[in-house]
């Protein structure tokens, strides 16, 4: 095995870092396999701590565990589940992390990072190019649950001017097959 990237250490550090999080996510009862994957938000994570950029998480759970983990960041989770928005915020309290932003309103502004989940699929389609048009110039987006195929095509057309990291889009594949897109517009 050859040796590992500076961008593969530090997602194995993060995977590392966040296994206990995600643990104690799912023993609270949480369905695994509804949370964004610990490879994602270790990729995630690692984009987060890399810049310093505001960061726009659509759809929140797990992955605003994670991202709050990394420390101080200029972070704006929105979902459009109040119920669910309201199950995060107790999570992040019982683990002492901030809450910070967390709403039901979309901003209108841009983004250095944004992390792709809201809702379901449905849901995930009719806001795509909303998302996508929250990514800053040279900021990235990570759209998560691209292995689902109708959705995979729509994503990859809604990027297709970003510069597209397939090997990092590679390594989110979790157990379930689950797969993110990371893309950086230009």
């Amino acid at each position: 095995m050859g040796t590992l990237s500076a961008s593969d250490s530090c997602v194995l550090d993060w995977e590392s870092r966040l296994r206990p999080l995600h643990k104690r996510w799912v023993e609270g009862g949480r369905n695994e396999g509804m949370a964004a994957s610990l490879q994602t938000c270790a990729r995630l994570c690692c984009l987060a701590a890399s810049r310093d950029v505001p960061i726009l998480e659509l759809g929140s759970g797990f992955s605003s565990a994670a991202l709050r983990s990394v420390g101080d960041l200029r972070l704006v989770t929105v979902d459009d589940n109040l119920a669910w928005l309201e199950e995060t915020g107790r999570f992040l309290d019982a683990e002492g992390l901030p809450r910070g932003v967390l709403t039901t309103d979309l901003p209108r502004a841009t983004f250095g990072l944004v992390f792709y989940d809201l809702g379901n699929m449905q849901t995930r389609h009719r806001y795509l190019e909303y998302a996508v048009a929250r990514v800053a110039r040279a900021g990235y987006i990570v759209l998560d649950d691209v292995h689902f195929e109708a959705y995979g095509r729509a994503a990859e057309r809604a990027v297709a001017s970003f510069n597209v990291d397939l090997e990092a889009s590679a390594r989110t594949l979790d157990r379930f097959g689950r797969r993110a897109l990371v893309a950086r517009r230009p």
